[in-house]
């Protein structure tokens, strides 16, 4: 894999008035947000040469007004490629969708039921706290 190289002269960098220590870490972040921005570069390779992780890389691209290209058709359409993909891998496949929890029936000591009585009813509801009825 190649590179690029792109010189700039210490005057210019200079009037940046960016710490020598930062300049290359500031200016491929830069770089990256402005390619991203004008969509001239993906967003997984502006955030690989930015060198920031992808959640700082989303983060700096919100702080900076930059918005995502992403659409609802665009997560419809992964949802409907996520579907087929499981129906084609079968229930025991790589991703046989997400486990459902198992509901146990629990002993009716352990429920507790608060007796509410209005003017013209009565209501009872579950209450987490309320004692037992007889």
């Amino acid at each position: 894999m190649g590179s690029f190289k792109l010189e700039i002269s210490d005057d210019i960098l200079d009037e940046a008035r960016i710490p020598p220590a930062e300049r290359e870490a500031v200016l491929k972040r830069e770089l990256a947000v402005q390619l991203y921005a004008r969509e001239l570069l993906p967003k997984a390779a502006a955030r690989r040469l930015s060198g920031m992780d992808r959640v700082a890389f989303d983060d700096l691209l919100g702080q900076r007004g930059v918005a995502s290209r992403l659409t609802v058709e665009h997560f419809d359409e992964d949802l409907a490629d996520l579907a087929a993909f499981r129906r084609a891998a079968g229930s025991g496949g790589l991703f046989p969708g997400p486990r459902r929890r198992q509901k146990t029936p629990r002993a009716s000591s352990s429920r507790r039921l608060l007796s509410l009585r209005s003017s013209s009813r009565s209501a009872v509801r579950w209450h987490p706290r309320a004692t037992p009825c007889p």
